[in-house]
């Protein structure tokens, strides 16, 4: 099995012979997507929930439909992803936004 460490930011998609690891996710977003059928997937460690100006993979809603197209592209099953969400914990207290 190849290991594949993810970096916050950082998409890493792998196949049925790799593992994907990740290490200190603190109050970052992990997102997971696997598909099982193909037995392929792939991570996204978020650091920030809304993109303002980039498009980077840092960013929850970029980052999660990145994830998804990388994905995707790798299987061959069109099958329904699992998806997985680990962390994501509120270090800030203060107004809630409504946005």
């Amino acid at each position: 099995m190849k290991e594949i460490l993810a970096k916050a930011g950082e998409i890493v998609v792998g196949d049925r012979n790799s593992i994907i690891t990740a290490k200190a996710l603190g109050s970052s977003l992990g997102i997971c997507l696997y598909d099982s059928y193909d037995r392929c997937g792939g991570f996204v460690e978020c650091l920030l929930p809304k993109c303002t100006k980039d498009e980077r993979s840092c960013y929850v809603d970029v980052g999660i439909q990145q994830l998804y197209d990388q994905v995707t592209s790798i299987s061959e099953s069109h099958q329904p992803l699992i998806a997985k969400l680990i962390g994501g914990s509120k270090l800030v207290s203060g107004k809630e936004s409504t946005a």
